[in-house]
């Protein structure tokens, strides 16, 4: 959550919590609270990263607002099962339910396309100058903005020369390069994306056509529904996942990361 009093001012708040206590407008006599969980505020994410339309349903039983997560913040779909009475309801068309919704239009964000300013800088940097670790993610536009400034757009990074304390680079950038190594963004985002969802752990694998050894890249919902027979992108040709796990989505920053791993290790066996 970032938060200022003012718009260019200083980040007054700059952290991240398990959940978010917000004052909302109820009615005339007063103010409501709602409470954004992180489960809600990730299958949000989830549901906007895939351009799906999200509502905010309320359960014909128990008036309670319903949360559509994991797999269900990906597929739209008409039954819905109730967190608060544990009833099932059935909707006409299919969709995709999140409370945060109604909460964003309540405090005046109704703007799910505004534009993003593409970040200018560009970082070059190895992970023997930040040993304290670093924190890597690729922006998205934010679940909730009320400020009149635009959101900055490409990969953010933070990086500690110590364990703790506030981290000595802190930014965002057009590229990235660690070690050597380009980051890509597109792959960047759609591993975050796949890292948020149970049903797809264990799943996310890098893969090259075993014909023309084309790098494959799953997009879209294709990212979402591992399967066992995939088809290359280059040259057409169809293969079968190798290896005993069958069930997969493909995304090269795996090896993105295996790459850094291996860079992290060589640069520890020289120091």
């Amino acid at each position: 959550m970032h938060a200022r009093s003012r718009s260019g001012g200083k980040k007054e708040i700059d952290l991240t919590y398990d959940a978010v206590e917000l004052s909302v407008p109820r009615d005339l006599f007063g103010e409501g609270t709602v409470l954004i969980t992180g489960e809600t505020a990730v299958a949000y994410y989830l549901s906007r990263f895939l351009n799906r339309q999200i509502d905010t349903i309320f359960c014909p039983h128990c008036d309670t607002p319903h949360l559509d997560s994991d797999w269900f913040a990906v597929k739209p779909h008409r039954v819905h099962l109730c967190h608060g009475c544990n009833k099932l309801f059935r909707m006409d068309v299919r969709r995709i339910s999140n409370p945060l919704e109604a909460v964003r239009h309540k405090l005046g964000d109704r703007d799910t396309n505004r534009k993003q300013r593409r970040a200018k800088g560009n970082l070059d940097i190895t992970q023997a100058m930040y040993p304290g670790g670093l924190q890597i993610w690729a922006s998205n536009p934010a679940l909730l903005w009320t400020s009149n400034r635009q959101e900055e757009e490409g990969i953010h990074i933070h990086g500690w020369t110590q364990e703790g304390g506030e981290p000595k680079l802190d930014g965002t950038f057009n590229t990235v390069r660690i070690d050597g190594i380009e980051l890509d963004e597109q792959h960047l985002r759609h591993f975050m994306a796949q890292n948020a969802l149970v049903y797809l752990r264990g799943k996310v694998v890098a893969l090259d056509c075993p014909t023309c050894g084309a790098v494959q890249f799953d997009q879209g919902d294709a990212a979402f529904r591992p399967r066992s027979m995939h088809e290359c992108a280059a040259c057409g040709s169809n293969f079968a996942t190798p290896g005993r796990r069958r069930l997969v989505v493909s995304n090269p920053f795996v090896k993105t990361l295996a790459a850094l791993e291996a860079a992290k290790k060589l640069e520890g066996a020289n120091a």
